[in-house]
């Protein structure tokens, strides 16, 4: 379960300063880049862990009407807890901005998951139970998933891989069917329940393309995890983000599930911007020589340069 400003989130970074902004054909040559931000490109979320004499670090025992039995995970700016809803008896993930003089854009991004979720109607999509705010800081109760992310359990055996990605694909499409992207597909944003059962959650860059526009045009700001970003995305090409740009993360997160690192993957989150808009992956039958055929062709589909 991503947290609000955790350091696993997506990252920004001007686009002006990410090498060339056209896509360019599957033929370059190859190289790797991952999320690892350095010095002057730390993730725009990161802050410094929380004191612990800080105020909100203190325990928590009810948020609105759910009774916390746990804490699952914190970041600089957000907390995760179990939760139960006593009347209900259910359990959920409860996620809480720990600041309440957070900024615009963490709280903006925290409502956008909220309505993005609440549209989508699918069995592999984590539900919005309900949302508030506590003590002057806003919430989310969604589904809980026991069980952890994919990115705990890559590299998949081949068929375990295909079959967790069939209804990932369908969940993406009807997120898509009611006008929502996710713009952020990885490993960490995908829950797997025992069952093996997976869950699309953490849409907080979740965006309706027309309404995304024009504010992101004007601020030049680019959003997504660089290792798993489309070129489009990564290069600021507004105008060209749409459902092939969840497509290509889908097979960028496919990729890692079966070869157990990205397709890209640099040193600073520059270089992997750069090889995520000049270079071909390397053939996913590179790390998994007994890769089926079909399957390679299908990641290497999702993850063309030209949609």
């Amino acid at each position: 379960m991503a947290v609000p400003g955790g350091a696993g989130g997506g990252v920004a970074v001007s686009h002006c300063t990410a090498g060339p902004s056209t896509r360019m054909s599957r033929d370059a040559p190859d190289t790797q880049p991952n999320l690892g931000a350095q010095g002057s490109e730390r993730a725009c979320l990161a802050e410094p862990a929380p004191r612990r004499d800080d105020p909100f670090v203190q325990p928590v025992v009810q948020i609105g009407p759910y009774l916390v039995e746990r804490e699952l995970a914190r970041g600089g700016m957000g907390v995760v807890y179990v939760a139960r809803h006593p009347e209900w008896n259910r359990r959920v993930a409860l996620k809480l901005i720990l600041d309440p003089e957070a900024g615009q854009e963490i709280v903006t991004r925290f409502q956008r998951e909220g309505e993005a979720l609440a549209r989508i109607q699918h069995p592999n999509v984590v539900r919005v139970y309900s949302a508030g705010h506590h003590e002057g800081r806003p919430y989310l109760a969604l589904g809980f998933v026991e069980g952890g992310s994919l990115a705990e359990r890559i590299p998949l055996e081949p068929r375990a891989a295909a079959e967790l990605f069939v209804p990932l694909a369908q969940a993406l499409a009807a997120g898509h069917a009611v006008g929502v992207l996710h713009r952020d597909l990885k490993p960490a944003n995908v829950l797997v329940d025992p069952a093996g059962v997976p869950y699309l959650t953490d849409y907080g860059l979740a965006s309706d393309p027309e309404r995304e526009q024009e504010r992101l045009t004007r601020t030049g700001t680019v959003l997504g995890t660089p290792g798993y970003m489309a070129p489009e995305q990564a290069g600021g090409e507004v105008e060209l983000l749409g459902e092939a740009t969840d497509v290509y993360g889908l097979g960028a997160t496919l990729y890692a599930a079966l070869c157990g690192v990205p397709p890209f993957k640099g040193s600073t989150v520059i270089n992997t911007i750069n090889a995520v808009l000049r270079d071909a992956p390397r053939p996913p039958s590179a790390h998994v020589p007994d890769l089926p055929r079909d399957l390679e062709t299908i990641v290497l589909r999702c993850l063309e340069k030209e949609p």
